[in-house]
């Protein structure tokens, strides 16, 4: 049951940021709520606790790290919940990718990094259940363009090719845009600035294995199971 996954998260290892407009105390019970929501109202009425302090503040712009916990559980009301609900909960997930966290609670630990990116710690859920996100039609592509935007590259080899220049081959989760862009190589807890990142060879299938060329950065660096995240996501802040 989706209470018992809400109940299931430790809330109370959840960074919480020294914010007056947060307000870590709505977000179990309005989960919950609008997990269970059948009528537009109550569906409504939750989803605005959560839009007003709990995982974002919609007013003043912010998302908080809650959000990246929430996420998963918001992608289960977009597959189990009533229709008003998985309205409701792909607004939220928009809102939790589009928004800018507080000063130095931008970033949270996932079973995928130390720092990641709250965007891109959300967008990794959303692209993770593309199929449910897709169902919710006009919507549902939205928010999969959003997340996609957030992209990730998992390094599995990684090879010097000339001065400062290294070809990482591995898996591409997103859109890596084009002209070239800033990146971010996470290594443990380590973090390199990557003066630029580009598509060397795209992705040809569904499997996001591809190669990209990192200028501006030690290949002994680029080690097999770094990853790396756009810059401007990690330097995201209200």
């Amino acid at each position: 049951m989706l209470s018992d996954a809400i109940d299931a998260v430790d809330w109370s290892a959840v960074p919480a940021p020294p914010n007056p407009r947060y307000r870590p105390e709505v977000i179990v019970g309005s989960l919950k709520e609008l997990a269970t929501a059948t009528t537009l109202d109550q569906a409504a009425d939750a989803a605005s606790r959560l839009a007003g302090g709990g995982i974002v503040h919609d007013h003043s712009g912010m998302v908080f790290p809650s959000a990246s916990w929430a996420a998963p559980l918001l992608l289960d009301i977009v597959e189990q919940g009533h229709p008003h609900a998985r309205v409701a909960a792909v607004g939220l997930l928009d809102d939790a990718l589009c928004l800018h966290p507080p000063a130095d609670y931008n970033r949270v630990v996932t079973e995928h990094g130390m720092h990641v990116p709250i965007c891109c710690a959300v967008a990794r859920s959303v692209r993770s259940r593309r199929d449910i996100v897709l169902a919710q039609g006009r919507p549902g592509k939205r928010l999969l363009a959003e997340a996609r935007l957030h992209w990730r590259f998992d390094i599995e080899e990684a090879l010097p090719v000339s001065e400062g220049v290294v070809a990482a081959f591995g898996v591409l989760e997103g859109v890596l845009p084009n002209p070239p862009v800033e990146g971010e190589l996470h290594a443990g807890p380590s973090r390199f600035h990557v003066l630029a990142v580009e598509t060397e060879y795209p992705p040809a299938d569904d499997t996001g294995q591809a190669c990209l060329l990192l200028r501006g950065v030690p290949a002994e660096k680029a080690v097999p199971g770094s990853a790396l995240h756009p810059t401007a996501c990690g330097e995201r802040e209200h």
